[in-house]
């Protein structure tokens, strides 16, 4: 059976570690992966299981690290704040 829907992990001291969705059991939309401190990681964008959009990563201190913009898991442009 294939996922649909929203999904959501947790680290072991009750932190949200990741949410995203699922579309026909590929992942679909806006990701987000947290810090176990609660901060976000990483925000990354998906479309029909392949990376499509922005994706960005931050430092633990919520500080933007890099941004990368995919099509079709293929990166197209990138920068390092």
């Amino acid at each position: 059976m294939k996922k649909n829907g929203v999904v959501e992990h947790y680290y072991d001291n009750g932190q949200l570690e990741e949410k995203g969705n699922y579309k026909n059991g590929k992942k679909d939309g806006v990701w987000k992966i947290y810090y176990d401190n609660g901060q976000l990681g990483i925000k990354e964008t998906w479309k029909n299981g392949k990376l499509d959009g922005v994706w960005e990563g931050y430092h633990k201190n919520g500080q933007l690290e890099s941004r990368i913009t995919y099509k079709d898991d293929n990166i197209k442009e990138k920068s390092n704040d």
